[in-house]
Parts: structure tokens; C-alpha cells; sequence
């Protein structure tokens, strides 16, 4: 029943109305395994460079080097570019506590024993003025040894 629909239908169907079909083509067969070595071995000199890059990156921002190394050599650019902006981050949250210890540090070398009213009395402060209360002072540093 096959045979005579495929018969009748060879103007159709020119491939389905040959008896015998070519092989299946494999792409290895067409791809010299040289070429291939060469792709993978650049593709590892890739990824260990920038295993390297996330390395570096990683111990600049002080962050885990061996973080950065593995991120780098998995997902190279990418794992390149979250080391850089998650260390970058990290950086400027230490600069920005850095910041605020030093303003907490002079504020209450200046104005320490009055910690609730950094202006002194309450008529001078120039934010308030009777019946009305100070602006909040700064926090207080940390216990110090």
C-alpha cells in the first residue's frame, strides 16, 4: 500500500519516489577535528584569562580573589562585569561608612557633652525658637576602648 502511494506520487514527491535513500550526513564527518582542537583551545585560553581579569578584579575591590577567579572562568565577560560591580559597590559602602564615622567622630568632639542640642541653649539655634524643638543630632559613635 506504501510502495503504490509513493509510486503515484513520484512527480510530487521526487526524494519519497527514490528506492534507496542517501545516508544521513554527519556534521563530524564534515569538520576536520584539527579546526576543532583549535576553537576549544582558544576558547580555554579565553576563559582562564579571564579567570585571571576576575582575579585581580576581585582582589582590588578586597573582595575574595577565588570568587572572582571562578566567576571569571565560568561566565568570562559576564562573571568579569558582576565582580567589577558588586566589588565597586561594596567600595563605596565602605566609603560612605568611612564618611559618616568621621562626621560622627568630629561631631562629638565639637558638641559631645550636648548631645540632644548641638547648638546649646535653645534660643541659639537658628532651626528652632520657642515651643519648637532642635533638628535631631547626629548618631552617636561607637563604644571605643
Amino acid at each position: 500500500m506504501m510502495t503504490a502511494l509513493i509510486d503515484a506520487t513520484h512527480h510530487l514527491l521526487p526524494l519519497a519516489a527514490r528506492s534507496s535513500s542517501p545516508p544521513p550526513i554527519n556534521p563530524f564527518d564534515m569538520m576536520p577535528w584539527g579546526f576543532f582542537m583549535v576553537i576549544m583551545l582558544a576558547n580555554l585560553v579565553f576563559m582562564v584569562g579571564a579567570g585571571v581579569v576576575g582575579y585581580y578584579i576581585a582582589k582590588k575591590y578586597e573582595m575574595e580573589p577565588w570568587l572572582g577567579a571562578a566567576a571569571g572562568f565560568f561566565l568570562t565577560w559576564i562573571g568579569i562585569l558582576i565582580v567589577f560591580l558588586v566589588g565597586n559597590s561594596q567600595q563605596q559602602a565602605r566609603e560612605r561608612k568611612a564618611k559618616e564615622k568621621q562626621y560622627a567622630d568630629w561631631w562629638y568632639a565639637n558638641y559631645g557633652p550636648q548631645a540632644q542640642n548641638p547648638y546649646g541653649a535653645q534660643g541659639n539655634n537658628p532651626y528652632s525658637w520657642n515651643g519648637n524643638p532642635a533638628p535631631p543630632s547626629p548618631p552617636q559613635p561607637p563604644n571605643q576602648p
